[in-house]
């Protein structure tokens, strides 16, 4: 379906408000700082940008069709914005967008062990090169805007990103009990797998939520795009299919276990 589209537009010369730029509906700014800006700081900062909001971008629309995104300059020319363009068919893929990289944004400043929902390795280089640079270049803030309160970010993020860009994906499966259904941020559950009895993220779309409602509580197998640490053990998984085994109770007695042998022989 192609990458996410952009639109640069002409530089927005709408008066400042107190506390900073103006927050709008269905947009993400970019925000930043400091006694110098050099061009190269500059370019960086907005190549950084750009290429995570692509990211994220093509991971929450996944096979259906792409938000077009609205760039525009407000004045001082270091606040830059992105806004979606309406379109019914990308309504649910921007509403995870702006909510995707505040809240993955976050989860990397404190140090989170699992990539944020939508965070692939594209949109972690991307959101590390965001938080090295103001360390590097001396920078005063770097903020991100949306509806909600501003989230910035600092080395911490770059240190926890490279950790996390040390993980690797493959597509696999997780067995074990579905727990813990949640809606904060993004649709998802924890299985704690069979084998190391961890806590496994299982983030899922809308469509698989009463599946996992159905399956709560019970042993399952989730299918998908799994990471694994470096030690390869199973942190996170993009859910596509999840299988209930049957309970104990279901299964048929050892006895008749036995006559189906016997028979076997």
């Amino acid at each position: 379906m192609g990458r996410a589209i952009f639109h640069w537009g002409v530089p927005q010369m709408s008066k400042p408000v107190k506390g900073g730029v103006k927050k709008s509906e269905n947009s993400i700014t970019l925000d930043f700082d400091g006694p110098v800006i050099t061009p190269d700081t500059f370019r960086r900062m907005v190549s950084a940008f750009v290429d995570l909001l692509m990211a994220v971008t093509d991971k929450a629309a996944g096979t259906g069709k792409k938000t077009v995104w609205d760039m525009t300059v407000s004045r001082g020319s270091r606040v830059f914005t992105a806004r979606a363009i309406a379109d019914h068919l990308t309504t649910a893929t921007t509403r995870r967008v702006l909510t995707a990289i505040p809240d993955g944004l976050k989860q990397l400043e404190k140090g989170t062990a699992i990539s944020p929902a939508y965070f692939d390795q594209r949109a972690l280089r991307a959101a590390r090169e965001l938080a090295t640079i103001p360390k590097q270049r001396k920078l005063t803030y770097v903020k991100f805007r949306t509806e909600g309160p501003d989230v910035a970010v600092s080395q911490r993020s770059a240190d926890t990103a490279v950790k996390l860009l040390g993980q690797h994906q493959a597509l696999g499966s997780v067995e074990g009990k579905l727990q813990t259904i949640s809606e904060r941020g993004s649709l998802q559950f924890v299985v704690f797998d069979s084998l190391y009895d961890n806590g496994v993220n299982c983030f899922m779309d809308e469509e698989m939520m009463e599946k996992a409602k159905d399956a709560f509580r019970k042993r399952v197998s989730v299918t998908g795009m799994v990471q694994y640490d470096q030690e390869n053990r199973p942190v996170s998984i993009r859910v596509d299919e999840i299988k209930v085994f049957k309970d104990i109770a279901e299964l048929p007695p050892i006895g008749n276990l036995r006559g189906i042998f016997k028979k076997a022989q």
